[in-house]
């Protein structure tokens, strides 16, 4: 059988690292969670209390991502661990309609890698 993939070096903040064979999952200890393929990498975060769709703002650039939520709250922020096709990459908001009891809104970025198929970069920034 091909020998498991080992886990990329322990960073900080990074945790929960999971290869599921050619797809890896994680959580940062900030709240953001991910799934990698080899071909896109799926982000979701939750807002913060109060955050709404209108408030994010979302930059993206080949090797850097940033999101932020109303005019000082970072989300996240850093480069990206490969680069990525910025024209076939988005993101939305979804959820959080405000109904007591129901989950706040998440920040769902979908990023494709620019090259499609290669290795799996383990955690996303």
């Amino acid at each position: 059988p091909p020998a498991a993939a080992a886990a990329p070096p322990a960073a900080a903040g990074r945790s929960a690292w999971v290869d599921e064979g050619r797809q890896i999952e994680g959580r940062h200890v900030s709240g953001y969670s991910w799934v990698e393929t080899e071909g896109e990498i799926e982000i979701s975060c939750p807002l913060p209390a109060g955050g709404r769709a209108a408030d994010v703002r979302c930059e993206m650039e080949s090797r850097r991502l940033a999101a932020r939520c109303g005019s000082a709250q970072t989300l996240f922020e850093g480069p990206l661990s490969g680069r990525i096709d910025v024209e076939g990459s988005g993101w939305s908001v979804e959820g959080g309609g405000g109904e007591a009891g129901e989950a706040p809104p998440m920040l769902l970025i979908s990023l494709r890698k620019h090259a499609p198929g290669g290795r799996l970069w383990g955690y996303p920034l």
